[in-house]
């Protein structure tokens, strides 16, 4: 691809991506955006605006805040940004991104306003694993019907609120998420479409699949089980089917989101594992042992539970059983090698490696007081399972 300079004088800002067909109706509540937990600002007609429940930000004065480089092809038709060691492609006129050679829906395409290209949040939020992220700022106040960040969450009538980082997600109509058998159900296409993952379904309607990025679910309608990559892993209650819309169990979608995704029944509890407050993590009552010998922790480098699965501080075991540990700058990676073996994990992912090979997780890490905690499983595997807990 041959890629533009920033060459102003000869393009100018009326070089154009995306021209939209008659007028652009959107909110003008401007949004909170943020990188690394800073706000990112943006003033005249770069503002970020909200337009069907989407949050749209500026493509290349964003690029420039998290210090990406922002390249547009001859044609216009492409945009590349490049952060990192990581690289989004956008094409004109889709509501896809390609990021390491696998697409990703990023909810809607981009638009044009006032000469200023705005693409959804999205993109960045897939570009830099989390780097950027949104908060409202009283869009919910004036938006009687809730839409993806609040209002009434598709709670009303009794039904069941669905939250995604902390907002509640909004379902109307037969589209409403509902209890059954102590499981939320969730609308399948409109689940992924909110959470801005790929769904797919087969043509006889019995397997259906949704993935983001690296990460894949099948699942075959009215099994009490379905797949995370290549582990099996079960359910308390298979799909339903109402009104004409496949239901299925949130815990499909969790396998994906991880603790971001949670639910509550009218507005009280929950959290991804149920009950109680979705940052809550229990005192570790077991015990970690290795080739025998009991582990010991204190203060807060003690193991904690979130669930039925036990976190461990990185470093600190590491330095236990006599393995290296060593991070990134930017703290996202780590790798743990010990007696020739390598383990490498990306916080806040399901799935790990081991010597290159990939395995899963049933959560993700936690960090906290400034020390980072993940799955036992990935000591376990990478000592051939010397470490144990009992």
């Amino acid at each position: 691809m041959k890629v533009l300079k920033n060459d102003m004088k000869k393009f100018g800002i009326h070089a154009v991506v995306m021209l939209l067909a008659g007028a652009v109706s959107a909110s003008s509540f401007a949004q909170n955006v943020y990188y690394n937990r800073d706000r990112v600002t943006f003033s005249g007609d770069e503002r970020a605006f909200v337009e069907s429940n989407v949050i749209f930000v500026p493509f290349r004065a964003m690029s420039d805040r998290i210090g990406a480089r922002f390249e547009r092809s001859d044609s216009g038709a492409t945009i590349r940004v490049t952060w990192r060691n990581k690289a989004g492609t956008y094409r004109k006129g889709t509501n896809e991104m390609i990021l390491d050679g696998r697409v990703n829906k990023i909810n809607r395409p981009a638009r044009e306003r006032n000469d200023v290209l705005f693409i959804p949040v999205r993109f960045f939020e897939l570009l830099t694993g989390g780097a950027v992220s949104y908060r409202n700022n009283g869009f919910n106040n004036n938006d009687s019907d809730g839409g993806l960040f609040g209002g009434n969450g598709g709670s009303n009538n009794g039904g069941t609120s669905v939250y995604f980082n902390g907002r509640p997600l909004s379902f109307s109509g037969n589209e409403r998420p509902y209890r059954s058998n102590g499981t939320v159900q969730v609308p399948f296409r409109a689940m992924g479409d909110r959470l801005g993952y790929n769904t797919d379904r087969s043509s006889d309607g019995r397997t259906i699949s949704v993935w983001k990025e690296y990460d894949r679910v099948e699942y075959i309608k009215g099994a009490n089980y379905f797949r995370l990559n290549d582990e099996r892993r079960s359910l308390r209650t298979s799909s339903q089917e109402r009104d004409g819309v496949l239901f299925v169990p949130i815990e499909i979608f969790q396998a994906l989101a991880g603790r971001n995704l949670s639910t509550s029944s009218n507005g009280s509890g929950g959290g991804l594992f149920g009950g109680g407050n979705n940052d809550d993590y229990s005192n570790n009552t077991q015990e970690v042992y290795y080739d025998g010998r009991s582990l010991t922790f204190s203060g807060d480098e003690r193991p904690i539970v979130k669930g039925s699965t036990l976190l461990v501080p990185a470093r600190a075991l590491a330095s236990r059983i006599g393995a290296s540990f060593e991070r990134t700058e930017d703290g996202k990676r780590m790798w743990i090698r010990w007696r020739g073996r390598e383990a490498q994990y990306d916080k806040g992912n399901i799935w790990f490696r081991i010597n290159g090979e990939r395995q899963s997780l049933s959560t993700i890490s936690v960090e906290r007081n400034e020390i980072l905690f993940i799955p036992v499983k990935v000591f376990q595997a990478l000592t051939e399972n010397r470490i144990q807990v009992r």
